[in-house]
């Protein structure tokens, strides 16, 4: 698992794969590749950040009205399975979920210390935008609509 392209993000490239575990079934990997042909929106969150809390029932919001169009995709920052679990369950998400335990893909996509990060890619696997610190609906609806997802959070 971990970082599996050298190159770092950059808007307007592919954006680097990576193989983490999945945060509900640690015996499955998943990599970004793996989600090609979907509009992406990958997310940095931890247990202890407030505003991801905040943010992840709009992420679910999306996902659900979109279905297989897109995929939010959660990378828990620095924590194991049961913690990241808990809260996604608290906050009823159920998109997918990853484990960057070690931090690794989070430091070659310079995610830092500020969470939450969010990355939009394309269905072409292209970053076309990315955010740090909490999104707010209207961002939300502006990032997405950069990686061809029409949304409205009202």
């Amino acid at each position: 698992t971990g970082v599996l392209e050298p190159n770092r993000p950059k808007e307007g490239e592919r954006a680097p794969d990576f193989a983490l575990v999945d945060a509900r079934d640690t015996t499955k990997v998943r990599k970004l590749s793996d989600y090609r042909g979907k509009a992406v929106v990958l997310n940095w969150f931890a247990s202890w950040c407030d505003p991801c809390k905040r943010e992840i029932p709009e992420f679910q919001k999306a996902q659900d009205q979109f279905g297989s169009q897109l995929v939010i995709l959660g990378v828990d920052y620095l924590e194991d399975a049961d913690v990241a679990v808990a809260i996604l369950d608290r906050l009823k998400a159920t998109y997918p979920a990853v484990l960057d335990t070690n931090a690794a893909v989070a430091d070659h996509y310079r995610v830092g210390r500020g969470l939450p990060v969010t990355f939009f890619i394309d269905k072409d696997g292209v970053l076309q935008s990315f955010k740090t610190g909490e999104l707010t609906p209207a961002e939300l609806e502006t990032n997405l609509a950069k990686v061809g997802i029409t949304y409205s959070s009202r």
